[in-house]
């Protein structure tokens, strides 16, 4: 594996973190100038205790600690371990949510789909701005989370053209999320909701409201049957305001994903790791929600 930073492209090797991976084991370390000695010493004291994923978190995590003031780069998640598929970056982001913010989470998603060979059909468009943002909160009456809007900031949606990014279904930009929300405003939500009483469920219960609809769901995607992963500020008793949650026409079991918009990324760039590309579509179990289960 070679964490290298990077500035327009050109590479400081002088400053890369490289750690060997072979046949489950670390088997060698190569620590760069500045690096400090306790990096070489938490290697000898873990390697033949720890597994290798974990191992590898341990000196990540101490290696940006000591260096970077505990905030990870984009190009520290820019790594190469042939064929083993450890998904040693994924498990540090699930556990340190902290550190990576949108735009670092965005390098590591854009970086993910460049190999999978499908970045360029994604289509995605650039940032909106902060007055697009504001225009859609005051629309829908509700202070969007910042983690979100940042992640808008970089990229505004797709441009659809048949490839969902999350899930095969549609990233919507801003515009697009006022429209989609409006459509299910076009209904008569009492009655719908009375209706539907006797179907509507809660993964896991008690999270989610039972209903049908509601104006406190966010769509942030789009299957084009009715369906979407959104946010919820309207959750169940044990839920909590701002939680992610897949909602609409044939979710009548509303699903609990993520806590937060964060949490939702993290969880999507470790399902990537499952994630195959085959004839212009994405394959396996990454097409579905069950990544998340």
């Amino acid at each position: 594996m070679r964490c290298e930073p990077t500035d327009g492209g050109k590479p400081y090797p002088i400053q890369t973190l490289y750690i060997d991976y072979q046949r489950g084991k670390v088997v060698n370390l190569n620590i760069p100038w500045h690096a400090p000695p306790s990096i070489e010493t938490t290697y000898r004291n873990y390697k033949t205790l720890t597994p290798p994923e974990k191992l590898i978190s341990i000196l990540i995590e101490e290696y940006i600690d000591t260096n970077h003031n505990g905030r990870m780069l984009p190009w520290l998640i820019n790594y190469s371990i042939g064929d083993s598929g450890l998904p040693w970056y994924a498990d540090f982001i699930a556990r340190n949510n902290e550190i990576l913010d949108m735009k670092d989470s965005w390098e590591v998603i854009k970086e993910k789909l460049s190999q999978l060979g499908c970045l360029d059909k994604l289509n995605l468009n650039s940032g909106c701005s902060q007055s697009e943002i504001e225009v859609l909160e005051q629309h829908l009456g509700v202070e969007l989370p910042a983690d979100l809007k940042e992640f808008l900031s970089v990229h505004n949606g797709q441009f659809f053209r048949g490839l969902g990014l999350f899930f095969e279904s549609q990233f919507l930009s801003t515009s697009e999320i006022a429209q989609r929300w409006d459509s299910w405003r076009e209904l008569d939500e009492e009655e719908m909701n009375k209706d539907c009483a006797d179907y509507m469920r809660s993964n896991p219960e008690g999270f989610i409201k039972p209903l049908y609809i509601n104006k406190f769901w966010i769509p942030l995607t789009f299957d084009w049957a009715g369906n979407h992963i959104g946010i919820d500020f309207d959750p169940g008793k044990k839920g909590i305001p701002g939680q992610i949650i897949a909602f609409g026409r044939d979710e009548d079991t509303k699903l609990l994903i993520a806590e937060n918009f964060t949490d939702f990324i993290s969880k999507f760039i470790q399902a990537l790791d499952t994630a195959s590309w085959k004839e212009e579509r994405f394959r396996g179990e990454f097409k579905t929600l069950s990544s998340f289960q």
